[in-house]
Order: C-alpha cells, then structure tokens, then sequence
C-alpha cells in the first residue's frame, strides 16, 4: 500500500469512528481501467497520485443544487478537504489554451489569462511581460517549468459569492508539482493553503484529525515565519478569565497544525520563506523611497503583517513629512493618510509603543492657522487611527478633539471615543448632541451606542434642546433595538 493510500485510509477511519454522518456521501473508488477511460480524452497523463485518490473514492456525487458547505446538517458531508468536497473524476474541471490558469512562485500567486494567442501571465506588480502557449509556469530557483491543472476539490458559501478550489498541479510526464486551495470572491482570488502534492496533504490532513483538529493551517498563518525580533506582540486575542483556557486552547492547536505543516511540507515552506524575504524587501524599497502613497497602499498588508520598529518610524517620518517634499497637494495629504490608517492598523492588531501614540496625538493637537493648511490636514484621519489603537492615554485629547474648529476632526474624534471605551467621554459625547454639523451629532449617537451609556442617554430626553432629545432618543433606540437602523 501506497503512503497515500495509508493516509487516506486514516482520514476514511477517524470518519467512520468519530463522525460517520460527513463521510457517507463520498462515493466507491473506480478501478484503474475506470479511470484510463474517463483520463483517455484529457490533454496530459494524470499523475499516479491522482489515480490512488480516485481508486480510493470517487469523491462526492452533487445534488440537484450548486455544492455549498452548508446546506443543511444532514447533507453537510464529505466536505472535509479544507472545507471542499472531492468531485467526480468525470465532473473534474481543467485548464486548457482557452481558459483561465493560475502560477505559483517563491513570491505568490500570478494569474494567467488564455485567449487564441497563448497565456498571457501578468505578475503581482500588474505588468504583463509575455506570452505562452502553455497552461500554467512556476518559476522557482530562476528555472520555468510548464505544469497542467487538475481541480479535484470544490466548496462553496451558502450565498455563492465565494468559491474555494483545490487543484493539483503536475508537469508533463505527470510529476505532481503542489497542490493548492484558492478563494475565489467578487474581489478576485486568494491562496488558502499549498501542499508539496497530494500526499504531503493527506498526510497533513489525517494527522490533524487525528490529534483532534478542526482546523488546518492557512498560507498566511504562515506570515510569522522568521518574524524580526523588534516585531510588535500580536494583541490578536482579549484574554478574560472565562476566555484564557479556551484561548489556550487554540494557541495549542495553531502550534499543533504548524508542526504538522512544517512535518509533510517542507518544500511548501521554503516556498513561502522566499516570498516573506522578497516581500520584506519590497516594503523597504517603498519605505526608503519617497513614500509614495499609492505604494504604500499596495503594500499595507505587508506592513501591518511584519510591524517592527523600523517601519513604524519610517510611518511616522511620513506623519511629518513637509509640504515642501512633494509636488502635489494631493500626494502631500494622500501619502500622510496612508502612514495614518496603517499606523492605526498596527495598533489595533499588535502592541505599539508609547513614541507612536504620542506622536499621533501631538499630530492631532497640531492646530492649521489657515485654510490652505487645513485643506492639507489629515488630522481626522489621525483621530480614526487613535481610535483603533485603543490606548486610554488618546481619550483626553479626543474630547478636547470634540470642539475643533473643523467637523471632520470633531466627527472622527467622537466615533474614537466611542471605539476605545472609556466612560469618561459620555458627557462630552452628549454635549456634542448641540453640533451645527449633523453629522457630529450622529458620529457621537453611534459612540454613546458603543458605549452603551443608557443612563445619560435617558438623562439626556429631559434636555431643553431639541436636538439633544433627538438624538439621544435615536441613540437608546439603537442600544435597545439594535437590528432597526436609527441613522
């Protein structure tokens, strides 16, 4: 028996043991003449991998309906390939001249488009720099390689807006490069998880079931990979004591599912060691150049994901970046309000330093003598980003926030407030009921929601201001009746 076979033999039996009602939909396994029939009108021989995946069984036959993860208990089976069911050999859809086709390198994910005239394959940097006339390239160690795919496992969302394929991607001679999961939603496609082949997935898959996963490890779990030491500490979780054992708990299997990882996919993990350098690298070529907005929005995951305190000073350098260093106006206030929202970003998911929150709040208390300069000001975008960090130390300058001269900081000022939730900024959030500027009025209605302050809300209905009585009549109705919209 095949270390396939062995592992898919392992997954069938915790099934049958442990949760049989998931298992039974997949249908018998077909005999190797079986599958030369149905493989004889394919465009490249199917790898040996997949003839054992499909002698094993022939995944799961669809209903009337589209597949989908959850239709109802009953029929939630066989989706137990990372959420997807294994399809029918003869329903496996895959990728020709005259479709769509998707590239693995140490970097990502290119994607490829065919049309009469060969495979075009544009690049993460969204430049297209030539064209084939095969299916799918890997570029890897500076060699190129032509591989086919296979899409052997599909799921679903309930609504249909998203999709996740698993394909299996192999050379010519049928070598099985990798296997991959891809999300696929209106906003285009993600990778989800990569394994060295089909059995390195197996393997992985039934050891996780059998140490008692529910879970298999994502490709951007594995962002942490050769994290820097001055790397900011994830604040990912709000530990309780109700919640710390059951926090634990999935720490423990998150470590659990990378060791598996690691175990049966070590080419798969020096695959995503050399994208994390290039990536890395990428963010140090933005942060040292000129800091042009558009390229530090291309890059904001990157920068959030691997935080450390040079990139946060280089953020902050840009806070305080002259008018004089840029050409445009518009570059000047757009290329400050990216270094914002990300610095907020990294506050809110890991613990920054005092430095950045102080220099947030001096850039907030930072006044514009004239219009010209306030046209310029991203200091609404400053309060948003104090408000995502959280710290308490902000609240005081918020609520003096709440009387600038322009709305747009006293709006962003009033939803902080109410994003931190300290209680020391009700009255002042009440008070900001008397705005001229409707939309403070309502920003502070949504902050006192959050902040879920019924007692002065209801104070606030005796109030000899109209206004005041509005709102705050609009605010407990948003507390009581939180699925009505009051604004």
């Amino acid at each position: 028996m095949s270390t396939l076979s062995s592992a898919l033999d392992r997954i069938a039996r915790w099934f049958q043991e442990n949760d049989p009602d998931r298992f039974w939909g997949l249908e018998p396994g077909l005999s190797r003449d079986e599958i030369d029939a149905i493989a004889k009108d394919l465009p490249f021989p199917l790898p040996e991998e997949v003839y054992q995946l499909y002698q094993w069984r022939n995944g799961r036959q669809p209903d009337d309906r589209r597949y989908s993860i959850y239709i109802t208990p009953e029929e939630n089976n066989a989706f137990i390939f990372n959420g997807t069911a294994l399809q029918p050999l003869q329903k496996c859809q895959h990728c020709s001249t005259k479709g769509l086709n998707i590239a693995i390198d140490g970097c990502g994910i290119n994607v490829l488009h065919a049309d009469s005239h060969g495979v075009t394959m544009v690049h993460e940097d969204g430049v297209s720099n030539a064209r084939f006339h095969d299916m799918t390239m890997v570029h890897e160690d500076g060699n190129i390689r032509i591989l086919n795919r296979l899409n052997l496992f599909l799921g679903e969302d309930p609504a249909g807006k998203s999709q996740t394929v698993g394909a299996v991607l192999f050379d010519a001679t049928g070598e099985v490069d990798s296997v991959v999961f891809l999300a696929y939603d209106e906003n285009g496609r993600d990778i989800l998880y990569r394994y060295d082949n089909l059995t390195s997935f197996m393997l992985t898959l039934a050891a996780g079931y059998e140490s008692g996963l529910n879970f298999t490890l994502c490709w951007h779990d594995l962002d942490s990979l050769n994290a820097d030491e001055n790397a900011y500490l994830s604040k990912e979780f709000e530990f309780s004591e109700e919640s710390t054992s059951f926090m634990e708990t999935v720490e423990a299997s998150r470590g659990i599912a990378e060791s598996l990882y690691r175990q049966y996919n070590p080419k798969s993990i020096r695959a995503k060691e050399r994208e994390l350098e290039k990536r890395k690298a990428r963010i140090l070529d933005v942060l040292q150049s000129d800091l042009p907005w558009d390229a530090l929005w291309e890059i904001e995951y990157d920068l959030v994901c691997f935080a450390n305190r040079q990139i946060v000073t280089l953020l902050l350098s840009a806070i305080w970046m002259s008018f004089s260093t840029v050409r445009e106006p518009i570059e000047y206030v757009n290329t400050k309000r990216s270094a914002v929202y990300i610095l907020g970003r990294i506050g809110k998911l890991k613990v920054v330093d005092a430095l950045v929150v102080d220099a947030l709040v001096e850039s907030l208390q930072q006044r514009e003598p004239s219009l010209h300069q306030r046209e310029l000001s991203v200091r609404d975008s400053v309060a948003a980003a104090l408000g995502s960090i959280g710290d308490c130390r902000a609240v005081q300058p918020l609520i003096w926030a709440l009387s600038d001269a322009d709305a747009a900081v006293r709006r962003a000022a009033a939803i902080a407030l109410g994003a931190i939730g300290d209680r020391q900024a009700i009255p002042p959030l009440i008070g900001a009921f008397s705005d001229w500027d409707e939309r403070v009025c309502e920003a502070a209605a949504e902050a006192l929601v959050m902040l879920k302050a019924t007692e002065a809300l209801e104070a606030a209905l005796e109030h000899k201001n109209a206004n005041v009585r509005a709102y705050a009549t609009w605010a407990l109705r948003a507390i009581y009746h939180p699925s009505e919209e009051p604004f």
